[in-house]
């Protein structure tokens, strides 16, 4: 069972928890818990780490040396937290050189851009564009993203994220 722990506030947990769950209702396998970083046990390093924009991080260093996955925007604090870990840094923002992107948002779906080969626990994604059907205007665009990139690497198919609405 992979661990997936967020550095963040409750709406990013939750919206990340919403897109998992759809994958598990259409029975996709998708096997790990989501904790909130300040809860977890300091000797456990979690598989998938997502630090939402914005988090103050710089107490958080131990965890991100021995995350397998490190989903993370692009932010000058959070890359120096990041620059020692051994595990794969995936990026998402606003960027053209970030990980995972948006090519556009309106109405109540976004379209989300992988611009690179992401490996996950199953696999991997190659890059390409799709929907989701998340309201821009009730979650910040950024954790859209963030939650995206967190169930792609969890194992979520893209064509189940193309099914979710999630608001």
């Amino acid at each position: 069972m992979a661990l997936l722990c967020v550095l963040g506030d409750e709406s990013l947990c939750a919206l990340i928890k919403r897109l998992c769950a759809c994958a598990i209702s259409v029975n996709t396998t998708v096997n790990f818990k989501i904790r909130d970083a300040d809860n977890l046990n300091p000797h456990i390093a979690p598989d998938i780490l997502v630090v939402s924009e914005g988090f103050n991080c710089r107490n958080y260093s131990r965890i991100f040396l021995g995350a397998k996955y490190l989903i993370i925007p692009i932010d000058k604090d959070v890359m120096q937290n990041a620059v020692d870990c051994d595990g794969l840094i995936i990026t998402y923002g606003f960027n053209s050189k970030v990980c995972v992107t948006a090519s556009s948002m309106a109405g109540r779906q976004a379209q989300i851009c992988v611009q690179r080969d992401i490996p996950t626990l199953r696999g991997k994604v190659e890059q390409q564009e799709f929907p989701v059907n998340i309201n821009p205007m009730m979650v910040r665009p950024p954790d859209i993203l963030a939650a995206v990139a967190a169930a792609l690497v969890a194992g979520v198919e893209v064509d189940v994220l193309n099914t979710v609405t999630a608001e």
